[in-house]
């Protein structure tokens, strides 16, 4: 299951079921769990911890210390769950300071040359696109799809079910359950479907939808909407939209309409 020409420290602890390719190099305190295929030229180092089954693409470097000007080589991690794709030329960085983790989830769909930064944090069932670049101190939610060429600032949230159209430059939170799009980007319209394949309730979904109406198309200012809200009535997919806006420290994107003509689901 290794091949002869990859070189695995002693003290890198890998499943016996683990495929390793050609011309990989493996160091001491990375662990693979079971199942999981490393293709070739693949460079894993660092406190690292891969799950089971999962396959990692010619050329990525995974594990790799932060790009910080002022690390100087403590001892960090890199956890990445179960069932996850990670593609050719992928580079995901260890955390900054000493006993923190960058942490990947699990049924994630890493695409070629995309990157994410240290101590950032994504989900479950995240898709990122070729190109994406993930910055320090990011938190990507379950089930968000970062589109090709998209750059995420250090110490950005994006919520769950989030859609981020290619290309665009996140530079603030990004809220759960809707489409960011245009140059400067901003919250368009709710990711309508994405809830439905993620399998949001019909009143999760129609909760989300009064709320957009409320927040962004009743002509009120955000806080004043809020404010106005009958939090109790909320389902808790509601209330996370509402919580997203509570709790930021950057602001969150603002709202625009797509332009006349676009298609907007409503």
């Amino acid at each position: 299951m290794i091949h002869p020409t990859a070189i695995i420290d002693p003290k890198a602890e890998l499943d016996p079921t683990v495929e390793v390719g050609p011309f990989c190099v493996i160091e001491a305190g990375v662990r693979i769990g079971a199942g999981s295929a490393i293709g070739p030229y693949v460079h894993i180092q660092g406190l690292t911890t891969i799950g089971v089954n999962n396959r990692i693409g010619t050329g990525a470097t995974i594990g790799h210390p932060p790009q910080h000007v002022e690390y100087r080589g403590a001892p960090t991690s890199l956890i990445i769950g179960d069932n996850n794709v990670i593609r050719e030329g992928v580079s995901l960085n260890r955390a900054f300071k000493e006993g923190d983790a960058t942490t990947i989830g699990s049924s994630c769909f890493l695409m070629g040359y995309s990157h994410v930064g240290h101590d950032s944090h994504i989900g479950n069932n995240v898709i990122i696109a070729n190109g994406a670049l993930v910055a320090g101190h990011v938190t990507v939610g379950d089930r968000t799809f970062v589109s090709g060429n998209v750059m995420i600032h250090q110490f950005t949230r994006v919520g769950r079910f989030a859609m981020l159209q290619g290309g665009v430059k996140v530079v603030q939170d990004a809220p759960p359950f809707m489409i960011i799009a245009g140059e400067p980007c901003a919250v368009r319209t709710i990711n309508k479907v994405g809830l439905e394949r993620g399998g949001l309730s019909r009143e999760a979904r129609l909760d989300i939808k009064r709320l957009y109406k409320a927040l962004y198309r009743s002509g009120k200012n955000v806080s004043d909407a809020i404010a106005e809200l009958d939090l109790a009535s909320l389902t808790p997919e509601g209330r996370e939209l509402v919580d997203f806006y509570k709790t930021t420290t950057r602001g969150v994107l603002r709202f625009q309409r797509y332009s006349r003509g676009a298609r907007e689901e409503e």
